[in-house]
C-alpha cells in the first residue's frame, strides 16, 4: 500500500486536496524556486511544475525522513538548514497544519521571520522563507501589541 493511500484514509478527498495544494503552490510560488513540503513522503505533493519540491523533513539524499522532528527546536533547526541549502518556501497542506500547533516555536519562528503568503485551512499554508525586514519583525514581537481578539 502506498503512503498516499495510507494518508488518504484519514482525509475524505485526499487526492482532491493534493490537486488543490499543488495548484495553489504553482499559482503563488515563482517558477524555479525550491519548495519544502510537509507531508508523509507523498511524491504527488512534489509535482510542482518548474519548482523543485523537497520533502520536509528529509534525509540528506532527499528521501522523506520517515519521522517527525523531535520537538520545535529540531523542526526549526531542520527548516533553517534546508533554507540555507536553497529552500525558498515551505508548504503545510491541510493534513499537516497541526504542525503549527504541535511545534509552537516553529510557528512563532515562521510568523516572526517570514511572510505567510497563503493561509487557507481547507487547502494549505505557504510561507516565503525570505526574512522580513527588521521593522516588520519587531512589530511581531512588540509586547505592547495586543492580540486581535482583544482589539
Amino acid at each position: 500500500m502506498t503512503s498516499s493511500i495510507q494518508i488518504a484514509r484519514g482525509y475524505p478527498d485526499y487526492f482532491g486536496l493534493v490537486d488543490q495544494v499543488t495548484s495553489m503552490v504553482t499559482a503563488v510560488v515563482p517558477p524555479s524556486e525550491t519548495v519544502l513540503m510537509v507531508s508523509k513522503g507523498d511524491e504527488n505533493l512534489l509535482t510542482l511544475g518548474s519548482r523543485q519540491g523537497w520533502h520536509f523533513p528529509r534525509h540528506e539524499d532527499g528521501r522523506y525522513a520517515g519521522h517527525y522532528p523531535t520537538d520545535s527546536d529540531d523542526a526549526v533547526r531542520q527548516l533553517e538548514d534546508l533554507r540555507k541549502r536553497g529552500a525558498g518556501y515551505i508548504v503545510f497542506p491541510a493534513t499537516s497544519l497541526w504542525w503549527l500547533d504541535h511545534y509552537p516555536e516553529l510557528n512563532r519562528h515562521l510568523e516572526s521571520r517570514y511572510r505567510c503568503m497563503v493561509r487557507d485551512d481547507d487547502v494549505c499554508a505557504i510561507y516565503e522563507l525570505t526574512e522580513k525586514p527588521d521593522a516588520d519583525r519587531a512589530a511581531v514581537h512588540d509586547p505592547r501589541r495586543r492580540p486581535k481578539e482583544n482589539r
